[in-house]
């Protein structure tokens, strides 16, 4: 009885201290978040369109080329500055004749302003936002986590098509699916919620 008592107990405490990284997460920044609803409230430059795939069920995604671009610019709440925000969404690029080259692959990228629209007060790139962190011809999952600061008032989220000098487009197309963007009062919850968002890449 106390052996089952106390390994009970233990479930218990585990639970409870794993509770607040999971309360700390908030909804969704982003509107129409996975092509169900075509383009709507993303604003458009470029080729960017909507396709089904029967090889996933009849998922929508967003298929850009020619480096088209996808953007949402999104109002942060007051007292923003300090806490963290999450990009994050799944892609998949075409392009397989350069490897190493990010012509025409995809490709997160964000920045944030300050209230009179008139100033970037951040931009927001890095290694984990693009086609390196992908696998060619594999679906993977695109994110990064970084700090708000002061005096911030929109953060823009932007899903795009990377291009190296020198190197052509040949129209392949980067697909996105399944776009996030997410404020974290720490990075620590924001690691943990990129943590656990990995587990669901298939």
């Amino acid at each position: 009885m106390t052996r089952t008592w106390l390994a009970a107990a233990g479930v218990i405490c585990l639970v409870a201290a794993r509770a607040p990284l999971h309360a700390q997460r908030p909804a969704n920044l982003l509107a129409n978040t996975g092509a169900n609803e075509g383009l709507s409230s993303w604003r458009v430059s470029g080729a960017a369109t909507v396709e089904t795939l029967a090889n996933r069920g009849g998922n929508r995604v967003f298929v850009l080329r020619g480096g088209g671009a996808l953007t949402q610019a999104v109002a942060l709440a007051p007292g923003a500055a300090g806490r963290y925000l999450v990009f994050v969404a799944y892609a998949l690029g075409d392009r397989l004749d350069r490897p190493g080259d990010i012509t025409d692959q995809p490709y997160l990228y964000g920045l944030t302003m300050n209230a009179e629209g008139t100033r970037i007060l951040s931009y927001y790139q890095g290694p984990t936002m693009g086609s390196r962190q992908l696998t060619p011809a594999q679906w993977g999952r695109l994110w990064g986590i970084f700090p708000v600061p002061a005096g911030a008032a929109t953060v823009t989220f932007q899903m795009s098509q990377g291009h190296r000098r020198g190197t052509d487009r040949d129209g392949s197309a980067a697909r996105f699916d399944d776009a996030g963007l997410f404020l974290f009062d720490s990075h620590a919850a924001a690691e943990a919620f990129v943590d656990d968002h990995a587990s669901r890449v298939d």
